[in-house]
């Protein structure tokens, strides 16, 4: 059911996605499989709060993100510490509380490079850019939209966070009259 709900999701079948993860959670729960499973089971409470920030059911997402923390932490599954931490950032940036989304993403950083999962990291960047725009900091800003550029370049992959860090990256050229590093983004 989980792999199904993975394919609803993929869909945007977000509604149909969590009634099918709820079915392999409660699984997990009524059969105590998750100590057996606890790989699986950290990445269904990870899709269940990914699914849940989706549907911007921001109570829900942070109930389930925080259900992953506890059985991380129970299990020392450190890798999957990093993207609790970038779950909760994301709440927290969606409640507007850009400084403790800010600490959250941050805190996200050496485990998601650890786990050397750039296109995620690529994403903490966007994020934490983003927020630093929210709170007026355009010089912090520019080096997290700058970081998203250099991992482009490193790893040679694309990605929807690159997206509002050239925007960025060419907009702040251009009030800085740099004609050419403005046309490079």
């Amino acid at each position: 059911k989980q792999k199904i709900g993975n394919l609803k999701t993929s869909n945007n079948e977000y509604e149909e996605a969590i009634s099918l993860y709820k079915k392999s959670f409660h699984y997990f729960n009524n059969q105590h499989s998750y100590k057996k499973n606890n790989i699986e089971f950290q990445s269904l409470l990870l899709n269940i709060t990914n699914t849940y920030l989706k549907l911007d059911n921001l109570d829900s997402a942070y109930y389930y993100n925080e259900k992953a923390k506890y059985y991380a932490l129970k299990f020392n599954q450190l890798d999957a510490i990093g993207y609790i931490y970038f779950n909760k950032g994301k709440i927290e940036y969606r409640k507007n509380k850009f400084s403790n989304a800010l600490q959250n993403f941050n805190h996200s950083i050496p485990y998601i490079v650890n786990d050397e999962n750039y296109i995620v990291l690529s994403s903490v960047y966007k994020y934490i850019g983003n927020s630093n725009l929210k709170l007026g900091d355009t010089t912090a800003s520019f080096k997290y939209f700058n970081l998203i550029d250099s991992l482009k370049i490193s790893y040679n992959f694309t990605h929807l966070s690159q997206k509002p860090a050239y925007k960025f990256l060419a907009n702040y050229y251009k009030e800085k009259k740099d004609n050419k590093k403005q046309l490079e983004y």
